[in-house]
């Protein structure tokens, strides 16, 4: 077996090549690879079968294009039918030369390269033998000392996990642009960690070959170390992704913004009305109303205001996107935005790049677009509250087309200062964005660049941060205590992951599913306790968010006590930025 020996001590030469004799010997015996002391099954998936290593397992070959080890299939078999198939599936190793999962040091990288008979779906790699440790991802924190615990993250959120063993970090995942789109799951067993990633390929590219992109374990001496290296040779080399008081495309009215207010226009339009009979929460002149109320409490050049439902019911009539007779029409509108912009207030508009309703006619411009959803909570269309609307892929050119005309209405005849972009996280899950015809990543950055190129200091205001988005959106959307997709203790801390990766370079404020000052949640206004919307206001004081006062219906008033609390919160968040006290760099662990 040959091996790059690159500058090695003697004694380092001698270790490593008993190391890859062990590897050698257990390669050609096995239906799995044994590395560094873990080891490796891999398995291809196609729609209607699954593709894996005979017993008779692998060979290995020299290493070349950079490649330490290179292990291939001496046989492919097909599962469903159970036959011996013509293909490829090789696996290429890259390792530092003092990688140890006992001594904590090093790394190493691999991928995966397939050619079988039918159109590949996924590459699926089981990988045994990992430390027990606290595994955190940019959601959530899980420990996996304990038999039967499981943990899952992916590229929705982060390419990469921290897992703790003792006093080291070992680094897990992936370092590309454009973030790829995979899988893991972890499971701790009595004694090791078993890792699953799920690497898949999206239906438009349909093909019988695939290369996964490089998996990378590494050891660092601190998470510090370990999102800080992240940071400089992924999301700012890459993306080319600056600090948030440096970029350029954030404009300084953004930089001051201390108070993020969700302001209600019209609800879903759901199947039965509700306790009032109507879903008007706030018409154009009750709006105008707020933004008096409002200064006299906190200064309207610090407040954004980010209007949901101001175009009729909320999500339930796009592309419209203009302002609806029944709250006032175009008059009341302007005079709502010209009140704004005279304040010093500063509007962000709700919009949904992905549905297109069935009643607009836009519509019949745009179904060669659409497309049906793998998930059947979804149906054809977005919420079960919203059977209104279909999913349209912003690859399709004429509803491209047609959703960057309704931008440049919205800053040009309604005064928006940005748009609070919805369902962003469907680019990155392909078990909602998932297409035959289109890809629906390339749509979304195509669009997303072509609005940033036009309106360089625009607000894209993304829900749910992720990796993947950092240099498009200034703003993130995200959940607040007791939504379910946080930390286990709902009154906690966000993972210090997330804080390391993100915030550097965004600024984040609540999800519209928060509850406001009255105990409402989300846009159908689920009530909910008093207590779980103080617990949420005070998640965001402790995760450094942009304090965010959600106003959902016009007879809330604003003077009481439970509403104060948020302008106190914003003067708070004001005043620990101006003396230094808050820099969002989170240093240490």
């Amino acid at each position: 077996m040959k091996i790059n020996v690159r500058i090695f001590s003697r004694q380092n030469q001698l270790l490593l090549i008993v190391m890859l004799l062990f590897i050698q010997k257990a390669a050609f015996t096995q239906e799995h690879i044994s590395f560094g002391a873990l080891t490796f099954n891999i398995e291809v998936l196609s729609d209607l079968t699954s593709y894996t290593v005979t017993e008779r397992g692998w060979k290995s070959l020299s290493g070349y294009n950079d490649a330490d080890t290179i292990f291939s299939a001496n046989e492919i078999i097909d599962r469903e039918s159970g036959e011996v198939i013509r293909g490829r599936i090789e696996v290429w190793f890259n390792y530092s030369e003092d990688w140890s999962l006992k001594n904590q040091h090093g790394r190493f990288s691999f991928d995966v390269r397939a050619h079988v008979p039918e159109l590949i779906r996924t590459i699926r790699v089981t990988i045994n033998n990992l430390p027990q440790g606290e595994l955190m991802t940019v959601r959530s924190v899980e420990d996996l000392t304990v038999n039967g615990t499981d943990a899952s993250f992916s590229t929705m959120g982060a390419q990469i996990s921290g897992l703790k063993v003792h006093d080291k970090w070992l680094s897990i995942g992936s370092r590309e642009y454009p973030v790829p789109y995979w899988t893991a799951n972890m499971t701790a067993n009595k004694n090791d960690v078993q890792l699953i990633f799920n690497t898949s390929l999206r239906r438009v590219d349909g093909r019988k070959w695939f290369n996964t992109n490089a998996y990378h374990l590494e050891w660092y001496s601190s998470l510090d170390d370990l999102a800080d290296d992240h940071r400089k040779n992924v999301i700012e080399l890459k993306q080319a992704v600056v600090p948030f008081e440096e970029r350029t495309d954030v404009a300084e009215w953004v930089k001051d913004i201390r108070l993020w207010v969700i302001l209600s226009g019209r609800a879903w339009k759901i199947s039965q009305p509700d306790s009032t009979g109507s879903f008007m929460r706030h018409n154009y002149a009750q709006m105008k109303q707020r933004l008096i109320e409002m200064a006299r409490y906190f200064d309207p050049h610090k407040t954004a205001i980010y209007v949901t439902g101001w175009d009729s019911y909320y999500d339930c009539t796009t592309p419209a996107y203009k302002p609806d007779p029944e709250m006032g029409g175009e008059e009341g509108w302007r005079d709502f935005v010209n009140t704004a912009h005279e304040m010093g207030y500063h509007l962000v508009l709700h919009f949904d790049a992905w549905v297109v309703s069935f009643s607009q006619p836009e519509y019949w411009d745009v179904v060669d677009g659409s497309w049906v959803s793998y998930n059947p909570r979804f149906g054809h269309g977005s919420f079960e509250q919203m059977h209104t609307t279909n999913f349209t892929s912003l690859d399709y050119e004429p509803w491209r087309k047609i959703f960057l005309d309704r931008i440049d209405d919205a800053v040009q005849k309604y005064g928006a200062d940005g748009v609070h972009m919805d369902q962003t996280h469907h680019l990155y899950y392909l078990g909602w964005s998932d297409s035959d015809h289109f890809d629906n990543r390339r749509g979304f950055y195509r669009t997303m660049m072509a609005i940033k190129q036009k309106y360089p200091q625009f607000v894209l205001q993304f829900e749910l941060p992720n990796e993947a988005s950092l240099s498009l959106t200034q703003i993130g959307e995200n959940p607040t205590a007791h939504t379910g997709w946080e930390v286990p203790d709902d009154k906690g801390m966000l993972p210090l992951l997330f804080k390391k990766l993100y915030m550097p370079y965004i600024r984040i404020v609540a999800h519209l599913n928060t509850s406001g000052p009255h105990g409402e949640s989300g846009t159908v206004f689920k009530a909910v306790s008093q207590q779980v919307a103080d617990d949420r206001l005070e998640y965001m004081r402790r995760n450094d968010y942009i304090p965010t006062l959600k106003l959902a219906d016009w007879r809330i008033d604003i003077s009481l006590e439970k509403v104060q609390q948020y302008f106190d919160a914003a003067l708070e968040f004001d005043e620990r930025i101006e003396s230094g006290q808050l820099d969002f760099n989170y240093r240490g662990d």
